[in-house]
């Protein structure tokens, strides 16, 4: 009888199974991720360049999620100036998040609905 040497046999060894480093890899690769941190710092980016009372009337407008007359009474400012505010804010950064949205076309069709 011959006799065989065992040289492959047994777990393998270099098997790396390593969870969360998996999960980190794929949540840094995940584009929707990627999307949403850029449109995150461009956001954050343009708050930090605003004089503090526009940052004021944001944060209580959309983190504080007070009412317009509440806001201009507390920023000693009209309600009217607050909103104005608040829409330059969304105007000076739509330009640079609308580039970070997929253009979905979608085609409405008339649905006829059994009578």
């Amino acid at each position: 009888m011959e006799q065989y040497e065992n040289i492959g046999g047994g777990r393998k060894q270099n098997d790396y199974n390593n969870v969360m480093e998996s999960r980190m890899i794929h949540e840094q690769n995940d584009p929707e991720l990627k999307r949403l941190r850029y449109q995150k710092f461009i956001i954050k980016m343009m708050f930090d360049c605003l004089i503090k009372s526009h940052q004021d009337v944001l944060i209580d407008n959309y983190g504080n999620k007070k009412c317009w007359v509440t806001i201009g009474i507390d920023n000693h400012i009209d309600k009217g100036t607050a909103r104005e505010w608040r829409g330059n804010f969304k105007d000076g950064i739509k330009g640079y998040l609308y580039t970070t949205f997929e253009v979905v076309a979608t085609r409405f069709r008339t649905v006829y609905a059994p009578v």
